[in-house]
């Protein structure tokens, strides 16, 4: 199955089901597809772009196996192709600078032994951590739009 006729298809499934979950799943898989398309100027994905909906095909048209289907394909341009949806590394960046800015607080708080020490090295941690793992994450994040490699419907 090729890029365009899998947009089609579900974009015949978008205007044929009841359901509003189902509708908006297709819709957003049918966008990412013309995303993916028009981002692959070169052609240097469209082979294992098709390839990959070739295998998933049988999948595609059975409506129980459909859901899983279009979760794997979007695992698979995440993980082979290296896209990433927008902001991901931003929301990375601020649970891991998170946690690890509370417990480094913590620790800090407990060497202090200060009657407040865990509450004030929590509350400063987690706010540098914050701020560290924002920094970071919006740092990884404008270095994959200058990469091409953002997928807005991912």
């Amino acid at each position: 199955m090729k890029i365009d006729q899998t947009i089609e298809f579900f974009d015949q499934l978008t205007n044929e089901t009841q359901k509003f979950s189902e509708r908006r799943r297709y819709r957003q898989f049918a966008r990412m597809l013309k995303e993916l398309k028009e981002k692959d100027t070169s052609g240097k994905y469209t082979m294992v772009i098709d390839r990959k909906l070739d295998e998933i095909q049988p999948q595609l048209l059975a409506p129980a196996d459909r859901k899983k289907a279009v979760q794997n394909f979007m695992k698979f341009i995440s993980e082979t192709l290296g896209f990433v949806p927008a902001h991901h590394y931003i929301s990375i960046g601020v649970g891991i600078g998170l946690a690890s800015g509370t417990a480094l607080g913590v620790l800090i708080g407990l060497l202090l032994s200060q009657p407040y020490g865990i509450a004030y090295g929590a509350s400063i941690g987690s706010s540098t951590g914050l701020a560290f793992g924002l920094v970071i994450g919006r740092f990884l994040d404008n270095k994959a739009v200058r990469e091409n490699r953002v997928l807005k419907y991912l």
